[in-house]
């Protein structure tokens, strides 16, 4: 089943390289009505349409200019939201901390990252067909922050009896929680990403594009927040990264000008 989904999104993605090779240096040849093109990200609305839950939701607005009859200038702002761990209010003995007399306490860990990024690059597709491979690359710069939340989630045991049983109970205390440290990491990102898809004419003014884009980005620290009980250790500041991130699909629902 992983070899089939593989191949898969492999055959997607090179698709567009062979179909857009037939007619990549041929000259202008129509007049274009519509040059311009303002779309929406359109996968988070997909996703909560199919009760579904995305991992790496992505946001943004997408400006697009026909140059010619096979290029266009593509300019786009997004947001993303990246989740790793999710804040647990569940009792799990293991996540055990420590008890001191009828409360214990479990260890609640929290991260996320946000960015925000600018894209702008080109894009060659065909003006006249309705339902085109395109290809093109984008060139990024953007504001990441990187959030971690380490809580000590309290956690009341206590016993009821009554003349035919004996119950115990285990309730979660909030006003005993702690909450030993969390940090925020903030980045100035740049980086570079192709992108490769397939785009269909709706109707006369519409138009709607799925694509597949492999990013790459140096993420470079600007500043270190550190809040909590602890004291901050040695060696805790963010370092420079670089990133590779693949976006399988995403989908932008586009109108013509």
């Amino acid at each position: 089943m992983n070899r089939f989904i593989f191949v898969s999104v492999l055959a997607f993605a090179l698709s567009p390289v062979f179909v857009k090779a037939q007619y990549y240096e041929l000259p202008d040849s129509v007049i274009i009505e519509n040059k311009n093109t303002l779309g929406l990200y359109v996968s988070p609305i997909a996703g909560f349409m199919m009760n579904s839950f995305i991992h790496n939701p992505r946001y943004g607005v997408q400006y697009k200019r026909w140059l010619t009859e096979y290029k266009r200038l593509r300019i786009s702002i997004t947001h993303d939201i990246i989740q790793y761990e999710f804040d647990n209010n569940e009792f799990n003995t293991d996540n055990f901390v420590s008890a001191t007399g009828t409360t214990m306490m479990m260890a609640s860990e929290w991260r996320q990252q946000r960015k925000t990024t600018l894209r702008a690059g080109m894009e060659w597709t065909e003006y006249k067909s309705k339902i085109d491979a395109f290809f093109g690359v984008d060139l990024l710069a953007g504001y990441k922050t990187d959030e971690y939340d380490l809580r000590h989630k309290a956690f009341d045991f206590y016993t009821t009896t009554n003349s035919q049983d004996t119950a115990n109970y285990i309730v979660a205390n909030p006003s005993k929680d702690q909450r030993p440290f969390s940090y925020f990491y903030h980045y100035i990102e740049l980086g570079i990403a192709p992108i490769i898809g397939w785009r269909f004419d709706i109707k006369k003014n519409f138009e709607f594009a799925m694509n597949v884009s492999p990013e790459v980005l140096v993420a470079v620290p600007v500043k270190t927040e550190w809040r909590g009980d602890q004291p901050m250790p040695i060696g805790s500041n963010a370092d420079t990264e670089i990133e590779f991130r693949l976006r399988l699909l995403e989908m932008v629902l586009s109108y013509r000008f």
